[in-house]
């Protein structure tokens, strides 16, 4: 009797468990089985792209594998509602994508002012976007906000209106590095162990703040090296102030977007490198976009 009294609530627990989950989801996607996850899970998934729309699901009480949508709704996606967000407008719990798809379309239809503005918000979002995913592959974090990047990219675009779009994402980068809110510890005079290491490379620290000295240092060990530095030099890209992970995307990124560049730097180094007039200090204008000007204007 003692025995069936503490079996009887253990075996109450065990099914309180397996059917209180029994609304869990398996996914199978490109020969992968995943889960099983809650319903609101697997629509944060489909919504955020980490599964698509070709995925399978299926769950206790099917019986077979079912399309995903089939099953769950999709969901209004992050940009939908930052549209409409942007546009002024209320957004439902639980909206689905082809609600918030149908909303925006009946807005704009007859709205010419709506169109362009969304427009212009969508051409911002997008370079926003570029841009995290530049901090991201430079294994760097973005040092201002969301909202703070659309505000300075807005500023940017004001004076930049005709070629906004073609700014490379390594200039505004470094728009957003060098003039990023600084915390008031980082005016302090350098600490002792900052001294320290500046001292063991030969470099004068007086008069360095934290943040100086903590520059310095990050340049010393993570700076970009010289076959970089000459590379950039050689594409006419300012190097200065640049990361070897960040250097490394923006040669990536240079020769994606520049079929012959690879060549011709293979070409100039066979002929013994000769000299060049970009320099790190100084950047050809074509690559630099007016952001100095831009700088002095939003920063007097």
């Amino acid at each position: 009797m003692l025995v069936f009294a503490c079996v009887w609530p253990l075996r109450l627990l065990r099914t309180y468990l397996v059917h209180s989950k029994a609304h869990y989801l398996f996914i199978y996607e490109n020969e992968v089985q995943q889960g099983p996850f809650p319903p609101t899970v697997v629509q944060r998934m489909l919504r955020d792209g980490e599964i698509t729309e070709a995925a399978f699901v299926w769950r206790e009480g099917l019986a077979e594998w079912q399309p995903v949508n089939s099953v769950l709704p999709r969901l209004a996606s992050i940009r939908q509602k930052e549209y409409l967000k942007f546009l002024g407008e209320p957004i439902p719990r639980g909206m689905t994508f082809e609600e918030a798809q149908q909303r925006l379309d009946t807005l704009v239809a007859n709205n010419p002012a709506k169109k362009l503005a969304l427009d212009r918000w969508d051409v911002l979002a997008k370079k926003r976007d570029e841009l995290a995913s530049y901090f991201e592959r430079a294994e760097m974090k973005c040092p201002i906000s969301d909202f703070e990047a659309v505000v300075a990219l807005e500023s940017i675009e004001a004076v930049h209106p005709n070629d906004f779009a073609s700014i490379p994402s390594y200039e505004i980068a470094r728009f957003f590095k060098a003039h990023r809110d600084h915390r008031s510890w980082e005016d302090h005079p350098a600490t002792d162990a900052q001294k320290a290491v500046l001292r063991s490379k030969r470099i004068p620290y007086n008069g360095l703040t934290k943040k100086q000295a903590s520059d310095l240092i990050e340049t010393i060990y993570n700076g970009a090296t010289e076959g970089q530095v000459r590379r950039l030099q050689f594409y006419g890209i300012n190097c200065e102030g640049l990361t070897k992970k960040e250097a490394c995307v923006i040669i990536d990124d240079y020769i994606a977007t520049h079929p012959d560049a690879e060549n011709d730097y293979q070409r100039w180094k066979m002929n013994g490198c000769p000299s060049i007039n970009n320099s790190c200090g100084a950047p050809p204008e074509r690559c630099s976009f007016g952001l100095g000007k831009l700088i002095q204007k939003l920063f007097q």
